[in-house]
Parts: C-alpha cells; structure tokens; sequence
C-alpha cells in the first residue's frame, strides 16, 4: 500500500514519493494528489509546493517524516563545531555533538525522496525541520556568521574594502583643524572657500537632474516581454534586512504576496539584528506565508544594513535575487520583468537597477523634488 502511494509512471494518479508517506499521517490522499499535479505546473518538487503554499505547515511535515521513517525528530538539535555555514543549511545535514553521535537531516526534494525510497542507512539520523536547522547552525557558528558577514569582502578583496587608512584619517584631521581654525578666526573668508569648494558639486547634482527631467522614462516598458509559463521561471530569491520596522512588517508581507510569480518559486528572507525584538514580535504575529523565513543576524560589527544582507545572501536559493527596503511596494510584476530582462542581456551582466516610484509625490515640494533623481531597489544575477 505505501509503495502504491509513491509509484511514478505516465498519467499516474499516483502521489509523488517526497509527499506519499503524508497519506499515512492525517492528510487527505486527493488534496496531496491535487497539490502533486500543481507543483507539476509550477516545475517544482510536490513537497516545496505545499510547504511554499502553507497547505503543510514544516513543523508537522518533518515530523510525520519522522514518524513514517520511525526516526527521532530534533526540536534544539546540537550540533558539533565542525557544522559548516552556509553548507550544513543548503544541504540540510549537520553532524550533532559527540553526545548525540550521527547527523540531524532536514532533506527536501530530491533527497527527500532518495531518503524515502531506501530508507535511513550509515550513521545514525535524527530529522528536524529546515527553519530548525538553520537556526542550530547559526547557534553553533555564530561568530563565523557574524566574521564572514563582515570580513569576507576585505579578507578575499581588500582592494574593494572601503576601509580608512591612516593617510586618509591623518589627511581628514588636518583639513578639519584647518577648517575649523580658520572659522573661528576669519569666518567670512572660511565660508567663501567652503562655497566655492562646494558649488561644483551642488552644480552637478542641478544639471543631472535637470537633463533627467527631459529624457522619456515611461513607467511602463515600451515593449511587453511575452509571459513566461511558471514551469519555465527560476526561483528567486527576495532580500530584505529590517531593523525596527514592526510599523511597516504586515505591510511588507502582503506587498510581497502581491507579486506576480510562483509562490512556490519565491525564497523570501527577512533579516534582523539580535536585539530586533520588536519587529521579531510583530513577524510572529502574522501568518507568515511557507516561503518566508526570518533569519536573525549574530550579534558582531558594524552594525549596518550591507552585513545583515551579507548573512542572508549566502543561503540564497534561486538564480536570480533582488534586495528590497522595508518600505518597497514592489510592482507584482517586477520580478517577471526582471527574468525576461536578464534573459535577453549577456550572461556577464551581473545587476539590473529597478525603477522607483514615490507614492507620495503631492504631499509637499520636497517629496516632488526627491521623486526626480530617485531610484532602487537592486536586482542581482
């Protein structure tokens, strides 16, 4: 009967193997067989559809697997020192402390179902869910996490680092002595040179803006790519680093459920520091869609937006990712925009900048000032 459950062939009602054994838990064979014939549609695997789509919540999913593979299932798995960031995540194994022995496995897809077929075998498994797993890698690794978040860039390029010498510092104070010696004892001659040090740049700033109002920029493309089907989208994965932002958290989640794109083919990642609590609260007060996760930053410095996206970005999953602000509105069909684009553009074109609209742009003349040279978010390969 089990096997029955998990037999593939042409035109088989059968239901895929990854989701299968859920018919021996409490979930009605006929909606697992509808939600099966929908992940065909959408080009995933039958159990990321239902956990994408919420018809599963993860919790209960990896604990029927648990019980169908009569393993124990780890709510606080600990794990050894040599778990490895992003690998242990990506991959959904880590090896547990010497205490526990074996490995904690949270499989998905195409494991899932190798692990289904032939069963548990080797070391000793226990199961957990990914969001746990994640969550015991960052316990078990969090200085790493927070080092190579702020590191990486300046250990692997420090040609690119944007760090400070002692040149540049010695240079800075010496010209800030000046300044100020210079206000306190000759301010009108002081705040001539400062203008005209200035006024170039200020210049500028005028003139871009001035020739950026008479270009044509339509908000719509001029020409409209021709829809993708779902089966042929990459999964994307979506960025966003929050940092005291519960006032716009339940509006940044229905924004993105907005979005014109597969949800099962959408990896959202909502990072926030440590100390976050407030946003952390307001998260787990809403009903978080199944392709949302919260990641929380480790604790480390400096403190900024560019290193909370860098703990994230490594555990991407799709091909291509776009970086939103807490108060983004996405247009809902961006992202397809944005695919289509990428598809007709040499592969070594790494980043497309998207439009940005303010929505506010009759509240005064500064709004309308700013609506004139804004632009983001970011769209990476």
């Amino acid at each position: 009967m089990r096997q029955g459950l998990a037999e593939r062939g042409p035109q088989s009602t059968a239901l895929p193997v990854e989701i299968g054994f859920l018919a021996h838990h409490g979930h009605p064979p006929e909606s697992l067989r509808q939600a099966a014939i929908l992940a065909q549609f959408a080009g995933v695997s039958a159990d990321e559809f239902l956990l994408k789509h919420g018809l599963v919540k993860e919790e209960k999913f990896y604990r029927a697997l648990a019980a169908e593979l009569q393993l124990p299932f780890l709510a606080e798995p600990r794990l050894s020192p040599s778990a490895r960031y992003p690998d242990s995540i990506l991959t959904g194994l880590a090896p547990l402390n010497k205490a526990a022995g074996g490995f904690v496995i949270a499989p998905r897809g195409a494991s899932l179902a190798r692990l289904l077929t032939a069963g548990p075998r080797g070391q000793p498994l226990a199961i957990t869910s990914p969001s746990r797993l994640r969550n015991a890698v960052f316990r078990a690794q969090a200085h790493r996490i927070a080092h190579r978040a702020a590191s990486t860039l300046a250990d692997q390029a420090p040609d690119l680092a944007t760090g400070i010498s002692y040149a540049q510092i010695g240079t800075l104070f010496f010209v800030l002595a000046f300044i100020s010696f210079d206000l306190f004892h000759t301010p009108g001659r002081a705040l001539a040179i400062l203008g005209m040090v200035i006024s170039p740049l200020f210049l500028g700033m005028i003139v871009l803006r001035l020739a950026a109002s008479f270009l044509s920029n339509p908000v719509d493309p001029a020409d409209q790519p021709t829809r993708t089907e779902d089966v042929d989208l990459p999964v994307y994965t979506i960025i966003a680093a929050l940092y005291r932002e519960k006032r716009v958290a339940a509006k940044l989640i229905h924004s993105l459920s907005r979005l014109d794109y597969p949800a099962a083919k959408l990896d959202i990642k909502l990072v926030l520091e440590a100390d976050d609590r407030e946003t952390l609260a307001a998260l787990r007060a809403i009903d978080l869609p199944g392709n949302v996760e919260i990641i929380v930053a480790p604790k480390g410095e400096p403190r900024t937006k560019p290193r909370a996206l860098n703990v994230a970005l490594p555990l991407a999953r799709g091909r291509l990712t776009v970086i939103y602000d807490a108060e983004d509105v996405p247009d809902p069909g961006q992202l397809r925009l944005a695919v289509a684009r990428f598809a007709g553009l040499p592969l070594n074109l790494a980043c497309l900048q998207a439009r940005l609209t303010i929505d506010n742009t009759g509240d005064s003349w500064l709004t309308r000032l700013f609506t004139i040279g804004v632009k983001k978010p970011t769209l990476l390969r």
